[in-house]
């Protein structure tokens, strides 16, 4: 079982796939303030590189926090089911302003601490449902797995980028 996946990158990805059939993130490609948030994600799914996010078409998604520009490409992809780590986007935005921010106290009725929500917002999504909005992460990409590119970003920014998760994603020759 494959779960077909669109993800921005920067044009360097995309020929580091066709060069070497595989891609790693590095150290480089996450900022700073989130440091922290992406090595607890690294920790708990025993990643070995940076995630690299993806937005699972058929869902809701929000792309917030992605580049599209000149020199950015979307590329689609089929993922084998057992690659794939899914989160709820706004938990994952929730708890990377909270390690940002360093609150430890007890910041949402049901959790007890910032490690107990992390562990929910990581491994409490198994299965994703209509009406929220998700993404995905894996800790590399092969060249395998590339179904489609496209250099034309504008109408997945426009549906896409900052919405709220209002549109749900389509297969990239819907944006071109």
């Amino acid at each position: 079982m494959t779960i077909k996946a669109i993800t921005v990158q920067h044009k360097n990805v995309l020929r580091c796939l066709e060069e070497t059939g595989k891609y790693e993130s590095g150290v480089r490609t996450v900022p700073a303030s989130r440091l922290r948030a992406y090595d607890y994600m690294m920790k708990t799914y025993g990643y070995k590189n940076p995630p690299i996010f993806l937005a699972p078409v058929g869902q809701r998604v929000e792309f917030c926090g992605a580049n599209f520009g000149e020199d950015y490409v979307a590329i689609e992809l089929d993922i084998p089911a057992d690659k794939v780590r899914i989160q709820e986007y706004y938990d994952w935005s929730d708890f990377i302003y909270f390690v940002e921010e360093s609150v430890e106290e007890d910041f949402i009725d049901t959790f007890s601490d910032l490690d107990e929500f992390g562990k929910y917002v990581l491994l409490g999504t198994k299965n994703m449902e209509d009406n929220r909005v998700y993404q995905l992460t894996v800790d590399y990409l092969e060249a395998d797995w590339v179904t489609k590119v496209s250099w034309g970003l504008d109408k997945l920014k426009q549906l896409h980028n900052c919405s709220g998760g209002a549109n749900v994603l389509g297969e990239l020759s819907e944006y071109v």
